[in-house]
């Protein structure tokens, strides 16, 4: 470690009420940085889901006050409404700023957006096409745009036959059967509603041949006082309509519907294929951590996923984010494919997985990125 690492405070900030994907990874990465040696704090809400997960990862918190201390060295922004409240609490300091940018956005270059951006001494994204966007919609040199991949823990140890045939079949599903797992909220935007319409069009002989594991909950829009969720309106209609569609007999058979799994592992180390239908997925973790499972993407042929399956499908396979007939034509050609097939292009997804997700990789540009930018500074 040098010097300069050693004096570091990194002063993370992230006021979010909700708990997801962005939620997760920002505290997971906050402690990875910690454990390789990088002091970091964190700056949240009291009584949130982030709040309890910083607690639960041992993450010291701050108030705004360390914002201006002079003991910080770096600030690190993990969600773009933040970014006006920082700005506003940091004028006058010649602090680094950095901003990981886990979803797209629209152009940035009005009066108000360049004064908040032209702050930042650098942005990433997992995503290179997201790089590619920022670099001509931002008020940013390129020289400020990174592309650093998530890290994500090395792939799983897989179930053996045994284990993994018994949890489908506590499941109900039998060994002849594809499992399509869906791991993401439930929200109009993630395309699981689509994906259960699809289904139910296709002839009976040919859902026969499928189970439908569909993970999540409700996206959370806040939370009360007292810590309890509140759910956005339109995701929790979106739960009642998939489970009243669900109570039909025959669709019983092949459909199952799971809350939030802690430990959804299981689940995609027992799946045969993992479903990708977000419209405007700008890169998702949920698919790096099935392809680490060894599965292969049925992923709409859109934003990040495009990046993440492949140009040519050489990790998956696509449909047309328009077409619900579509679907259903990929799910009865999916049909047709030996499962050989589907393990095949999972190990292919898995071997690709690992070469891009290293969180050793990924922390190390990171000490790169505040390193460069204390040495700028003196």
């Amino acid at each position: 470690m040098t010097a300069l690492q050693e004096n570091f405070h990194i002063v993370h900030i992230l006021l979010s009420d909700s708990w997801g994907g962005l939620e997760i990874y920002s505290l997971d990465f906050i402690a990875k940085l910690r454990s390789a040696g990088l002091h970091s704090s964190l700056l949240c809400k009291p009584n949130t889901p982030v709040h309890s997960g910083a607690l639960a990862r041992q993450i010291p918190l701050v108030d705004s006050q360390a914002l201006r201390a002079k003991t910080t060295t770096h600030l690190h922004v993990h969600k773009r409404q933040n970014l006006p409240w920082v700005r506003w609490q940091i004028i006058g300091r010649d602090l680094p700023v950095f901003y990981s940018l886990y979803m797209s956005s629209r152009p940035k270059k009005d009066p108000y957006h360049r004064w908040i951006y032209s702050r930042l001494s650098g942005l990433a994204s997992s995503a290179a096409w997201v790089c590619h966007r920022v670099e001509k919609d931002y008020p940013l040199a390129p020289n400020k745009v990174h592309l650093i991949r998530y890290g994500r823990n090395p792939a799983p140890i897989g179930l053996s036959p045994t284990e993994r045939n018994s949890f489908r079949q506590s499941q109900g599903a039998n060994p002849q059967q594809r499992v399509l797992l869906s791991l993401s909220r439930i929200d109009p935007g993630k395309g699981v509603g689509e994906l259960v319409r699809a289904f139910a069009g296709l002839p009976v002989a040919l859902r026969s041949q499928w189970q439908l594991w569909i993970v999540g909950d409700p996206s959370r829009q806040g939370t009360t006082p007292s810590g309890e969720p509140v759910f956005e309106p339109a995701s929790v209609e979106l739960l009642r309509v998939l489970q009243l569609q669900c109570q039909s007999p025959e669709l019983q058979k092949h459909i199952r519907l799971f809350s939030f799994q802690n430990n959804p592992l299981p689940f995609l180390l027992s799946a045969d294929l993992f479903f990708m239908g977000a419209l405007e997925e700008t890169y998702s973790l949920a698919v790096i951590d099935a392809m680490l499972s060894g599965l292969p993407i049925l992923g709409a042929h859109s934003g990040g996923t495009i990046e993440q399956i492949g140009n040519q499908e050489e990790r998956g396979f696509f449909f047309r984010t328009d077409s619900l007939t579509d679907l259903q034509d990929q799910l009865t050609r999916l049909s047709e494919e030996s499962h050989d097939k589907f393990a095949e292009k999972g190990q292919v997804a898995r071997s690709w997985a690992q070469s891009q997700h290293s969180w050793d990789t990924c922390i190390g540009h990171w000490k790169e990125l505040y390193v460069q930018s204390q040495m700028q500074g003196t």
